[in-house]
């Protein structure tokens, strides 16, 4: 959740308006809607501002990135359990089918010195891994 979203929960939750916050803020009232519509972002001091009006850490305003990044892992690992769950065949596979190709283009970078080829391969041991990660957590189920 971003600061905007942030805003907009807050205000009303606490049943205010955007001219009542746009008054206790200091600013006009386009100013509370920029901000609500994330086309403006306040600034350290309207953000500590922010906080004693709502009674929140100026910290939990400002900090938008790390909760949702956290979240959308979380919900990426609970969405691939989801998927491979029964299909543990298919999981062995990809993995293994992933190590091959990886290997395949380390050697084609190696070969061929080159960049592209490396990331590939990279990314695929990547694929390989996170296959069996989830081998293991659906194997312990």
């Amino acid at each position: 959740m971003d600061i905007s979203d942030k805003i907009i929960k807050l205000r009303k939750k606490n049943a205010m308006s955007r001219e009542a916050l746009a008054s206790r803020m200091g600013v006009d009232r386009s100013v509370v809607e920029r901000w609500e519509k994330g086309l403006l972002v306040p600034d350290k001091i309207q953000i500590r501002k922010l906080g004693q009006i709502f009674e929140v850490e100026p910290s939990y305003l400002a900090n938008n990135r790390a909760d949702d990044d956290r979240t959308l892992i979380k919900g990426l690992i609970i969405y691939l359990d989801h998927i491979t769950k029964g299909h543990k065949r298919a999981v062995v596979l990809t993995a293994v089918v992933s190590l091959v190709v990886a290997f395949l283009f380390l050697l084609l970078a190696i070969r061929l010195q080159s960049t592209f080829c490396s990331v590939i391969s990279v990314i695929t041991v990547l694929v390989s891994c996170i296959s069996f990660i989830f081998y293991g957590r659906n194997k312990k189920r």
